[in-house]
Order: structure tokens, then C-alpha cells, then sequence
């Protein structure tokens, strides 16, 4: 995503927001599409607990949600969208 004229991947940013909380997570999601960079891929790819699910064909939020949860092995899944933050670490637990 650009952010002003500098493209974020705020997925990443996302998950650094949830500090050591990560630990607790099963696994984490991303379902990217046409439109996410490759560099974006390569860096999310190599994070622990990162899965990443291809997404074709034109936007649709949840078709998009329907693929990561078909994904999920986990007992609870948390949708999140890519352009929020987590406040607190602690949140999610």
C-alpha cells in the first residue's frame, strides 16, 4: 500500500505492532493477491508462523477472508485488515 509516496507493507507493520504477542498465535495468514509486491512476499514469507495464500482473479474482501479461513488450522480466527495497528500488544490474548 502507499503510504504518502512510500509503499508500507502494512501487513508487516501489523504484526511487529503485536510485539512478543505474536508467540501466542497459531499461525498467521496472509492472503495476498496480484497486486502485493514481490518484495512484500519475500519479506512476510520469511517471518515464523507466516503462511501465505494466493488470492486470483478481481478484488472481493470476502472471497478474500473465505480463502485465509479455509486456510486456518487454528481453533479461533481473528480477520484483520491490513491497514490497522495493534495499540497494546496484550489485545489479542
Amino acid at each position: 500500500m502507499l503510504v504518502g509516496d512510500v509503499a508500507q507493507c502494512l501487513v508487516l507493520e501489523l504484526l511487529k505492532s503485536f510485539g512478543q504477542e505474536t508467540d501466542a498465535l497459531h499461525e498467521i495468514i496472509v492472503v495476498a493477491d496480484a497486486h502485493t509486491p514481490q518484495e512484500f512476499i519475500t519479506t512476510l514469507s520469511a517471518l515464523p508462523k507466516v503462511v501465505l495464500e494466493d488470492f486470483s482473479g478481481p478484488f472481493n474482501f470476502s472471497k478474500k477472508c473465505n480463502v485465509g479461513a479455509g486456510r486456518a488450522s487454528g481453533d479461533v480466527i481473528l480477520f484483520l485488515n491490513d491497514d490497522m495497528l495493534a495499540q497494546s500488544a496484550a489485545w489479542v490474548g
